[in-house]
């Protein structure tokens, strides 16, 4: 069961990564971005570099507007969502001696997921997703996780009926 939720967690967050290295990949070759380095000089990033030397946090707020024109998501409700879901996933893969607690008052990660204090990670993902990239989810992948289905062409939202039909509301 733990090993179950710690994947989900993992796997939500590695989601939220390839959502973003798709955007990155998907830019114009001449796609480039200015970073502030470590010694405070700015250096300019090409495609191959935002993905391999931009964190997760700065694709999310720099890297969103590029193709897709809109805001990033920091300081939003889904930055929010994101911050939890790299909270959790942080506390499961560098463990630190925090993350052996047996105190109930400050338990562990491991601790944090058996009170069910993850279960929202996987929504959290699904959020940034619709919120970042809305066509990035098939109609299988909304139905498999009951995510109603809209039509662009009506803007008629259809929901997976339990036999494989669906029924279409007006949105």
């Amino acid at each position: 069961m733990i090993s179950e939720l710690v994947s989900a967690v993992l796997l939500a967050y590695a989601a939220v990564e390839a959502l973003l290295n798709d955007l990155i990949a998907n830019l114009p070759d001449q796609a480039t971005l200015d970073k502030v380095n470590a010694k405070g000089e700015t250096v300019t990033l090409g495609k191959q570099d935002m993905a391999r030397r931009l964190s997760t946090p700065e694709k999310l707020d720099r890297i969103i507007p590029l193709p897709t024109g809109k805001p990033g998501i920091k300081g939003t409700v889904y930055w929010e969502r994101f911050q939890h879901l790299r909270r959790t996933r942080d506390g499961l893969v560098h463990l630190k001696e925090s993350g052996y607690s047996n105190d109930p008052a400050q338990p562990s990660e491991y601790g944090r997921l058996l009170r069910g204090e993850a279960r929202s990670c996987t929504l959290d993902a699904i959020a940034i997703v619709e919120k970042v990239g809305p066509a990035y989810l098939s109609d299988v992948a909304r139905a498999s996780l009951g995510i109603p289905l809209v039509s662009p062409q009506t803007s008629t939202v259809r929901n997976q009926v339990g036999d494989g039909r669906t029924e279409a509301h007006g949105a």
